[in-house]
C-alpha cells in the first residue's frame, strides 16, 4: 500500500494542541485512530465550524473474553475551550464489523488526513489501512446511495435553502463514484472537483466559506446542478454488491449519471470495460463531464 494512496494532504490549519488536550480526557482508551472528518477531510471548513474527530480504540483483552461485551461506543458533544466538540469513538470489534457492511463512515475516518492521534507513524494504523483497502467491496454502494438519497429526501422536505446540505449531496455522490471507479476513499470535496468539474460547486463552496449555515435566496441553479450529478443510487448491470469494486481486482468499471428534471430519475447507467488502453474510461469520462457540465 502506497503512501499516496493512504494519505491525502492536509490543506487547512486546526487548533491541534487544543484537539490533543481534549483527547487526554480519553488516555483510558488504547487508541489506534482519531480521525477529524466532517467539513475539515471535506475541504469546505468556515470559521464557526466544529470538529468531528472520530476515533476507534482496543477494548482490554479482559473485557473482550469476559461475560460482558466491552462498551462499544463513546460519545461526547460539547463546547470545550471555545471549540464545538463531536467525539465518538467505536470498539475495534464493532468499527470493525461496520467495515466489513460497507460503512463509509469508518472509512472516513480511517483513511482521514487530520489524525489527531496517534501520530502517521503508528505501525497499527498503518496496518488497520491496509485492512480496509483489502475489504472494500460493493457493499460500500449501499452506504453512499442511502446517504445521498435520504439527503436529498431531506432537503427537498425541508427546503431550507441552506448551503451546506447541497454541499453534502454533492461531496457524498463524488466520493461514492471515486471510490467506485478508483477504488479509493477520497473525500476532499475541491479535490475531487479537479477531476469531476462542477463550477455550481465551486460557487457554493465560495458561500459556504462565509458562515458555516449560509443560505442562499434562490436554490434553483443548485437544484437542477443536482439533477445532473455523477451518482451511485443503482447498481451496475450483472454485478452484486458484494463483489469487489471497480479497481478492486474487478474487470468493469462503472459510473452512473442523473440525469433527467424529477429526483427520482436516477436510472441511467453508463458502464465500459476496462481495457489495456483505456480509451473506454477516457470516453466515458469526457461524456460524463460533457452531461455535468
Amino acid at each position: 500500500m502506497t503512501e499516496a494512496y493512504t494519505i491525502a494532504e492536509r490543506r487547512f490549519e486546526i487548533p491541534e494542541p487544543k484537539l490533543r488536550d481534549f483527547l487526554r480526557r480519553y488516555d483510558h482508551l488504547d487508541t489506534v485512530v482519531c480521525g477529524l472528518v466532517g467539513s475539515h477531510s471535506y475541504g469546505f471548513p468556515s470559521p464557526d465550524s466544529d470538529f468531528d474527530l472520530k476515533a476507534i480504540h482496543l477494548a482490554p483483552a479482559a473485557e473482550v473474553l469476559g461475560l460482558h461485551r466491552p462498551t462499544e461506543i463513546v460519545n461526547f458533544l460539547d463546547t470545550v475551550d471555545g471549540l464545538e466538540m463531536d467525539y465518538t469513538s467505536h470498539e475495534a470489534g464493532s468499527a470493525l464489523a461496520r467495515l466489513l457492511k460497507g460503512d463509509g463512515n469508518a472509512l472516513e475516518r480511517i483513511f482521514s488526513p487530520y489524525q489527531i492521534l496517534p501520530v502517521e507513524t503508528d505501525e497499527r494504523l498503518r496496518e488497520l489501512r491496509a485492512l480496509a483497502r483489502d475489504n472494500l467491496s460493493r457493499r460500500f454502494h449501499r452506504h453512499y446511495a442511502g446517504f445521498l438519497a435520504g439527503t436529498v429526501k431531506r432537503y427537498d422536505k425541508e427546503r431550507t435553502y441552506e448551503v451546506k446540505p447541497l454541499l453534502y449531496m454533492a461531496r457524498v455522490a463524488l466520493i461514492g463514484v471515486h471510490l467506485l471507479i478508483e477504488g479509493e476513499i477520497l473525500a476532499d470535496l475541491p479535490v475531487l472537483l479537479e477531476t469531476y468539474p462542477l463550477p455550481w460547486v465551486s460557487e457554493l463552496l465560495r458561500i459556504k466559506d462565509e458562515a458555516e449555515h449560509a443560505k442562499i435566496e434562490d436554490d434553483t441553479p443548485y437544484t437542477f446542478g443536482l439533477l445532473c450529478l455523477p451518482s451511485v443510487t443503482s447498481h451496475p448491470p450483472n454485478t452484486h454488491p458484494r463483489r469487489s469494486c471497480p479497481g478492486f481486482q474487478a474487470s468493469r468499471r462503472m459510473v452512473s449519471v442523473r440525469q433527467g428534471h424529477p429526483w427520482s430519475l436516477l436510472r441511467r447507467i453508463a458502464v465500459c470495460e476496462e481495457r489495456g488502453s483505456g480509451v473506454d474510461k477516457i470516453v466515458l469520462h469526457a461524456e460524463a463531464t460533457a452531461i455535468l457540465t
